[in-house]
């Protein structure tokens, strides 16, 4: 079990660095000028100890702007950054800069909740819908020799002929009234 919370933070730490890279406008900055740095580096041969303190410059620069949505998120009340635990459990997402200044704002006029943490990070986000089958199930209903795509195909035209014979139905009733 201890394990597994290990593993859960570092999941969520990657996930915090990727969304940071993605969403934030001065995380993206300084990767450029990290870039920069690097290329020119390369260019002027730099010394061995000027790479290692350039390194060391960069993780600070890079931690300090990480650290700054935990500052934000740091001033929730106590319910309310339990909620959000629980909330980038159940969605395995980490929450960006600006949703951590909403949902401090929030948080400063009333209590912040589920729903409006989930209002505040699905904003302007279409959620891709994933559903997992497990395989055993999936294998009573198909030979072995079906690869997951041969799968994905039969599943896909079931739907279609479901979506299709329930318009049908609806049409059908229409037609009776």
């Amino acid at each position: 079990m201890k394990n597994k919370k290990i593993i859960n933070s570092f999941k969520n730490a990657f996930n915090g660095m990727i969304v940071s890279f993605k969403q934030e406008r001065n995380m993206k900055i300084h990767i450029s000028i990290m870039f920069l740095v690097i290329l020119l580096g390369i260019i002027f041969k730099i010394k061995m100890i000027e790479w290692i303190i350039c390194i060391i410059c960069f993780a600070i620069v890079i931690a300090g702007e990480l650290f700054n949505t935990a500052v934000e998120l740091s001033y929730l009340k106590k319910e309310e950054q339990d909620i959000l635990l629980q909330y980038m459990g159940n969605h395995e997402m980490v929450p960006s800069m600006k949703q951590a200044q909403e949902m401090k704002k929030c948080s400063k006029e009333h209590l912040l909740t589920y729903p409006e943490i989930d209002n505040i990070c699905c904003q302007g986000k279409t959620e891709k819908l994933q559903v997992k089958l497990p395989e055993k199930k999936l294998r009573m209903f198909f030979p072995e020799s079906y690869t997951k795509e041969q799968i994905e195909d039969v599943i896909f035209k079931l739907l279609e002929e479901w979506a299709d014979n329930k318009e049908r139905v609806q049409n059908d009733n229409r037609g009776c009234d």
